[in-house]
Order: C-alpha cells, then sequence, then structure tokens
C-alpha cells in the first residue's frame, strides 16, 4: 500500500496494530507507532486506543501509558483499553487506580470497563476492591449483565469470600448457560465447597446443558475436596463415555 503510493488512514493504521497485537510483535507495533506520527496520526482516537492495546499485549505496558497520557481527547474506550491494558499485564492496583480516576472526571464507565477491572482480581488481597466494584456495578445498573454476573462468580470465589455472599452473587444470574454453570461449580470448588459443586452438576445435568472440558475438569476438582471414590469412579465413566480428546486432561487431573 505504501509502496504504491497510497496514503495510510487511521483506519488502515489501526487495522495494522490489530495484526501487531495479535502476533505480539512490538517492534513492528513500534515501527508503525513511528509512522502515525510521520503522517498526523498522533492524537487520533481510534489509533491511539490501537496503540495503548498493541503495546499492553506487547507487555509494554508502560508505553502503552506514555501513548494515554499523551492522548488530548480520550473517550470511555480509551480509558478502557488503558485499564485492559493493566490487567492483562497482571497489575490491578494500577487498574483500579485508573477506574477511579475515570469515575472523578465525571466519566461513565461501561460494563466491558468493569468486567475488565474485576477479572484483575484473584486473591483475598482484593475482596474489598470487588466489593467495590460490585457496588458500583449495581449503581450503575449492569448486576444483571451475564457477562458481569459470570465474572462476579468467578472473582468472589478467587477472592475468598464468605458462602454466603458467593452465593447471593449467583442468584443474581439470571441465564443458566454452559459459561454460567461452569463459573458457579469452579466457584464453589475454589471456595472448598466440593459438596455444593457436585449438586450444581447435577442440577446442569438435568437441564441438558452440554458439559465441557472446564466442567469436568471442576468437578473432578470438587470430587477430590471431598475425597468421594464412588463419585470419582461415576465421573471417570463418564469422561470415557464422552470420548473427546480433551478427557485425558481431566483423567490426569483426578
Amino acid at each position: 500500500m505504501l509502496k504504491a503510493g497510497v496514503e495510510p488512514t487511521p483506519f488502515s493504521v489501526s487495522a495494522v496494530l490489530v495484526c501487531c497485537s495479535q502476533l505480539e510483535d512490538g517492534g513492528v507495533g513500534a515501527q508503525v507507532h513511528g509512522l502515525s506520527l510521520k503522517v498526523g496520526f498522533g492524537y487520533n482516537v481510534v489509533v491511539g486506543t490501537g496503540l495503548i492495546d498493541m503495546y499492553s499485549k506487547c507487555c509494554f505496558v508502560e508505553k502503552a501509558r506514555l501513548v494515554f497520557d499523551g492522548k488530548e481527547e480520550k473517550n470511555v474506550i480509551s480509558w478502557t483499553s488503558m485499564v485492559t491494558g493493566y490487567v492483562q499485564n497482571l497489575q490491578p492496583d494500577e487498574a483500579m487506580v485508573l477506574v477511579r480516576e475515570m469515575l472523578r472526571l465525571g466519566l461513565r464507565a461501561d460494563y466491558v470497563t468493569y468486567n475488565s477491572v474485576l477479572s484483575s482480581f484473584s486473591s483475598m488481597k482484593y475482596l474489598n476492591c470487588c466489593k467495590q466494584v460490585h457496588c458500583r456495578i449495581i449503581r450503575e445498573g449492569f448486576e444483571a449483565n451475564m457477562y458481569i454476573a459470570v465474572t462476579l462468580v468467578i472473582v468472589y470465589s478467587k477472592c475468598d469470600c464468605s458462602l454466603e455472599d458467593f452465593e447471593k452473587v449467583c442468584s443474581s444470574i439470571t441465564r443458566w448457560d454452559q459459561i454460567s454453570w461452569n463459573a458457579v461449580i469452579a466457584g464453589f470448588c475454589n471456595l472448598g465447597c466440593g459438596d455444593q459443586a457436585l449438586k450444581c452438576f447435577s442440577e446442569m445435568r438435568q437441564t441438558r446443558i452440554d458439559i465441557d472440558y472446564f466442567t469436568l475438569t471442576s468437578v473432578v476438582g470438587g470430587i477430590g475436596l471431598i475425597s468421594g471414590l464412588k463419585e470419582g469412579k461415576e465421573m471417570h465413566a463418564l469422561i470415557l463415555k464422552t470420548g473427546d480428546d480433551w478427557n485425558r486432561t481431566a483423567v490426569i487431573t483426578d
């Protein structure tokens, strides 16, 4: 395109940045960044957001932040992209600080922003942060969002919440599909509640929802929690019956 003398547009540059992100090629991405500055796209929102995403996925979150701070115009997508960048680079504290700054400036975060920052919390240390974000989600009316509901289930269990709090979060799920059942089963396992995990698995089977590798792996872990030899044999038989390639991993986990 460039050899043919065709001028790039913000959208063509953004498309190339997406490719760099997928390949995790920060070197080429940096070259595209230089080109974008050369052709005058330095302050373009689309290109800027693409650069933040590219640098974050290539593990150059500091460079992503420099791009973010240098943007004169920032929309919700720009802020969410930077929050997600911190999450992808395992920096939940920085992600939380950025969300607070976003709200302080009067910007309304969307469910993607909240879902992203929530997914960064993975230990008891962040239980309070999880509850703070949860309160904000309720206030903004996102609690019924299926993606938010599932993420809350996963995060609360990883943050070692009380069983009572976990069950309250589970009650907010309105759409019970494979993803939500898997999240609840895994959540009970994370909390050491093998009996409840197996009960959920039984209910899932009764509703005729398909199980997958993640379901079986969690259930096998739940059986291990209760040292259930009988249940283990029954699950082993089910794993063999399904006959899929991923069964080997589930059996090894057992």
